[in-house]
């Protein structure tokens, strides 16, 4: 079984500057990860299933009124808010909490596991969670000072009450989430990331997962962006387990400020198509010619949409563009 076992807590005890009215009117802040022993994972019938954000008034009754399954003998649930585990609030109040509820059954993940164990954040008294300005490593398992490791979730569900819209950097922010299919981006805010390296890298790589992944990051703004050095690479040691085949970036993905985009699609074997509205604009990329810079890097499944399959010769940031006749490009032109 998997119980919390404590949790970092920094109260900030200064009202934060955010954007409305300077003051974190209806809201609190998220401000760091948590902390639990690592989980044993009953494969075969049950395993991590969702990171849940929400409010207490949404989810309070679902959890004080779960039943027990049939047949279950890992069930267990936190049955009321002053059995949640305690995270940062901005005011020192512990108006945010951790739900951690074992087999539960979750809708469209029957084909991965019969049963889940979700893992629900809750607010209280408050209408946003408000993200800190550095939310780099947030969700990644690769974390030397994180006891728990985020590696086994497969959905991250934001649900439109996370207030991202002070957060400058987003580096590894879901890195080495191995068995990660699916991201709610709802209400996500990216408009003053200026830093998305490794942002995804490593995640959706597992023996445990099926292939056809789809990240759709359509909302994602990146108007202030510098870098995005292998913000989507896989790692070359685990070749043949990716599980991600379709990357969709919306009309507000600009490149224009990116000033490295080094392997940013990179050992990626399962990857096949890259939709995009617009073709990149890397002109400030200084890209040195050697293969470590390149923005495509072992995809041997990619191909543009005009059918140009991914070549090692043609790896260069020339084909971060819509597959044409007169222009070769690796993407796909995103339809309205």
């Amino acid at each position: 079984t998997t119980h919390f076992s404590e949790f970092e807590v920094q109260a900030k005890s200064v009202p934060l500057d955010v954007t409305v009215g300077n003051t974190l009117v209806g809201g609190i802040e998220f401000s760091k990860r948590l902390a639990a022993e690592r989980a044993t994972i009953p494969y075969g019938n049950g395993g991590m299933g969702a990171i849940i954000f929400g409010t207490w008034d949404e989810y309070g009754d679902k959890i004080l009124n779960k039943e027990k399954y049939e047949g279950s003998t890992l069930y267990k649930v936190y049955k009321r808010w002053e059995d949640g585990m305690v995270l940062d609030a901005i005011d020192g109040e512990d108006n945010i909490r951790a739900f951690y509820v074992h087999n539960e059954v979750v809708e469209g993940m029957q084909d991965l596991y019969d049963y889940c164990m979700n893992l629900y954040i809750l607010v209280k008294d408050a209408d946003k969670i408000y993200f800190p300005a550095d939310c780099s490593n947030l969700f990644s398992s690769y974390n030397s000072e994180r006891i728990y490791e985020f590696q086994f979730f497969t959905h991250i569900v934001f649900n439109n009450i996370v207030d991202t819209s002070r957060v400058t950097n987003m580096r590894s922010m879901f890195s080495d989430m191995n068995d990660l299919r699916e991201v709610d981006f709802s209400g996500f805010d990216t408009s003053n990331v200026t830093d998305m390296s490794s942002m995804f890298s490593y995640s959706m790589q597992s023996s445990n997962g099926k292939k056809g992944v789809v990240l759709d990051l359509s909302s994602f703004d990146t108007r202030n962006v510098t870098n995005m050095q292998k913000m989507f690479a896989g790692s070359e040691n685990n070749l043949g387990y990716n599980t991600i085949t379709t990357i969709i970036l919306g009309e507000k993905f600009d490149t224009s400020k990116v000033t490295n985009a080094a392997r940013m699609f990179s050992d990626r074997d399962s990857l096949t198509t890259i939709k995009v509205v617009n073709n990149f604009n890397l002109s400030k990329f200084d890209q040195q010619n050697d293969m470590f810079q390149r923005v495509f890097y072992r995809v041997k499944d990619l191909q543009g949409g005009n059918g140009t399959n991914f070549t090692e010769r043609n790896n260069d940031k020339d084909f971060a563009r819509i597959d044409k006749d007169d222009t070769p490009g690796y993407f796909t032109q995103k339809a309205d």
